[in-house]
């Protein structure tokens, strides 16, 4: 039906009557959303309109199972509309669906080319504020990203630095390639490893060398005595002197080592340089 002539009302939300309107009742199969009509459904509209359609400015919404109720109104209309108008929609329905439980504020006019720039402006702002908030949260991540990696690089500098101070301690420098000492290095690794798999069970003895350390820190003072012999394992240490002074002086003066058991000292030699026999074994080994 034409619509009736009537003043546009000013404001931010308008509403017409619906003999103001144009309306049309279309099969839509799986169009379920409101807003402005489909392009492809213009046609249809068209069928049953008594003016040109490019005339009219539609808006649908669900009307039942794949039906659409559009309502259109004249773009002449629509032009003269308060700029500040932000919202035209029907005031009540037409006769044939007077009975639906459509919601008249989804038969909004104001959508598609005719949105209000007030609202496309908003739309616009907020788009630009979330794009802002992204781009901020990404340049953040991205700090964290470069920082993380900055504080990877001076990890592994500090670890390569440390690693040329344990291979200049255990070889030194002898022009030769770092990395092949490396490679050494972790060869010699591997081996202990493996060595330590087969027999987990066995037992790790102490460095002999600190005993004898310790043997020899405390070496008696004032007594002639000349060392001939000193021999040393991971579970003995031998040592032999030649006297020129009362073996048990000597004897009794040499101080208890601490994991260590002294045998019972053997002398050999008579006269004037008899020679003293001291040896000592770690606790726990047999003799």
């Amino acid at each position: 039906m034409p619509p009736t002539p009537a003043d546009p009302a000013p404001g931010h939300s308008v509403r017409w009557p619906s003999d103001r309107f144009y309306w049309a009742l279309l099969d839509a199969p799986g169009v379920r959303a409101s807003g402005p009509l489909p392009i492809g459904l213009i046609p249809d509209l068209a069928d049953l309109t008594p003016v040109d359609v490019d005339s009219l400015h539609a808006a649908c919404a669900p009307a039942g199972a794949d039906r659409l109720l559009v309502c259109a109104a004249a773009v002449a209309e629509l032009r003269e509309l308060d700029a500040g108008t932000l919202h035209l929609s029907p005031a009540d329905l037409p006769a044939f669906a007077a009975g639906s439980s459509i919601d008249l504020n989804q038969l909004n006019l104001l959508v598609g080319r005719f949105e209000p720039a007030a609202i496309v402006r908003q739309r616009s702002v907020r788009r630009i504020a979330s794009a802002v908030a992204a781009a901020t949260c990404l340049a953040l991540i991205g700090a964290g990203f470069s920082a993380r990696a900055e504080a990877w690089k001076r990890a592994d500098r500090e670890a390569q630095v440390r690693t040329a101070t344990l291979l200049e301690s255990v070889m030194p420098d002898d022009g030769g390639d770092p990395r092949l000492k490396t490679l050494l290095i972790k060869d010699e690794l591997k081996s202990l490893r493996r060595l330590a798999a087969a027999d987990p069970g066995a037992s790790r003895d102490p460095d002999a060398a600190a005993a004898l350390a310790h043997l020899l820190a405390a070496w008696p003072d004032g007594l002639d005595a000349d060392t001939e012999l000193v021999s040393i394992t991971p579970t003995t240490m031998s040592l032999t002197v030649s006297l020129k002074s009362e073996p048990r002086a000597f004897t009794e003066a040499l101080p208890a080592i601490p994991g260590w058991v002294r045998d019972e000292p053997r002398l050999s030699g008579m006269g004037t340089s008899p020679r003293l026999l001291i040896q000592h074994r770690r606790e726990g080994r047999r003799p």
